[in-house]
């Protein structure tokens, strides 16, 4: 007779709380962090994020957005009340708007200067590749710049569009 491999736990096994806790058989289910500081947990056989799992269960989604902002920027915490169904551009805002991003980390350029490269693009005067030679960037980054994708002024983000 073969061995015969552990239960896998599905999730209708699970009893989900909106404290964040999951319990299998009245027994806490235990997590391990994600390499990007998620919390996850095993089930139907494969690594499922514990926010996601709360949120789908308890947090209507009406809109259907695709991702969950966790409000207080603790990834650990994942209480109903700390959960929120965004869009990557909700999130994005949202993580500059609390100061998990700062906005002038490792930058090349500053605010004044990205500021200098959308005037002159404006004028017609210079195409994306020649304002990449003369910053020294790449003609991706010239083109996030005009479109207002990368460095954004966050001292107004109610007013900011990020993509």
């Amino acid at each position: 007779m073969g061995k015969r491999g552990p239960q896998q736990i599905t999730l209708d096994d699970l009893d989900i709380r909106e404290d964040g806790s999951i319990y299998y058989n009245g027994i806490p289910k235990k997590f391990s962090k994600h390499s990007g500081g998620y919390v996850v947990t095993q089930c139907d056989g494969k690594l499922q994020y514990v926010h996601r799992l709360i949120a789908e269960k308890f947090i209507p989604n009406p809109e259907n957005k695709p991702e969950i902002n966790h409000k207080d920027g603790n990834k650990t915490n994942n209480r109903v009340s700390n959960l929120e169904w965004n869009t990557s551009r909700e999130n994005t805002l949202h993580a500059y708007k609390i100061g998990l991003v700062n906005n002038d980390s490792k930058r090349k350029l500053t605010m004044e200067q990205a500021n200098e490269v959308r005037e002159k693009y404006k004028t017609g005067n210079y195409i994306q590749r020649e304002l990449a030679n003369e910053y020294g960037l790449t003609q991706q980054r010239i083109h996030q710049i005009v479109t207002n994708k990368s460095y954004i002024d966050n001292t107004n983000l109610n007013e900011v569009i990020i993509y």
